[in-house]
């Protein structure tokens, strides 16, 4: 099964499902610089949401975490501590965490991809690399952890010929990864380009539309566990043993059935 889920998506499952630390809405009335409104979903008690961080996930001011100072039931209003970046708009969307900020989500979710790296690699390719006259040493792209196939341009900067055979490079560490060809067993032309295929481990998340391939039960739940693992030391620890547990357990299930890919005979590692 192919998986594309965007940041916002994972930290919303991850908080919604395995936390229980998330609220959502959307503003309506006329916001101000430290003011939003949402008639529609808020109705908690005067000051509920006091001390929580809210968070814009769209908008003039998407991106923007605040310190909620005050909740007005009346008014379905939030004053947050510190302005917006920009004024907020009817029809923006905002979550709240209480538990654990976004930011700590976003970091155990990385952590989380980190961990299924070698099972959930992922095809690359690099074509920026130029040959240069006698010189057979050629820094590898920092993107690669595996090369499965070199092939050099042709003549008219085409990739159709037959990619270099398995034995005639080899991978060197002098300190950074470099490719080394054996000058006995292939021909490099001065000026082309050569197109480095092979595998790399999927990229941490940046911006909330940042796109993961790995399967989103796993990045969920193992998120989860690493931050109940966090808090088993505050004032509630038995709570957060018994939810990291059962979170860990299902994370081990969800890994062991993410598929590696297969790697092509010859292939070559590039991490020590």
């Amino acid at each position: 099964m192919i998986h594309s889920n965007s940041l916002d998506e994972l930290v919303e499952t991850t908080s919604k499902l395995y936390l229980n630390d998330w609220w959502e809405g959307t503003v309506t009335g006329t916001p101000t610089a430290t003011t939003i409104a949402d008639s529609t979903n808020r109705h908690e008690d005067d000051d509920y949401f006091n001390g929580m961080e809210l968070y814009m996930r769209d908008g003039t001011a998407a991106g923007d975490r605040r310190d909620i100072e005050d909740f007005v039931n009346a008014d379905h209003e939030f004053t947050v501590k510190a302005a917006f970046s920009a004024t907020p708009e009817a029809g923006d969307t905002y979550s709240i965490h209480d538990k654990f900020k976004r930011d700590e989500v976003v970091s155990a979710i990385n952590q989380a991809i980190e961990i299924a790296a070698e099972r959930a690699l992922v095809w690359v390719e690099d074509e920026d690399t130029t040959l240069v006259a006698s010189q057979y040493e050629y820094d590898i792209p920092t993107t690669f952890l595996h090369i499965t196939k070199i092939t050099m341009a042709d003549s008219d900067g085409n990739f159709y010929d037959r990619p270099f055979t398995w034995n005639s490079y080899k991978i060197i560490h002098t300190p950074t990864a470099q490719l080394q060809f054996d000058k006995s067993l292939c021909t490099l032309t001065a000026g082309r380009k050569l197109r480095i295929e092979g595998l790399s481990s999927p990229a941490k998340l940046t911006t909330d539309s940042s796109a993961c391939s790995i399967n989103p039960e796993f990045i969920a739940r193992q998120a989860a566990a690493i931050l109940h693992s966090s808090r088993i030391q505050s004032s509630d620890p038995g709570e957060h043993k018994t939810q990291y547990d059962i979170c860990q357990r299902r994370a081990d299930i969800e890994l062991m059935r993410i598929v590696g890919m297969q790697k092509p005979t010859g292939t070559k590692r590039v991490a020590e």
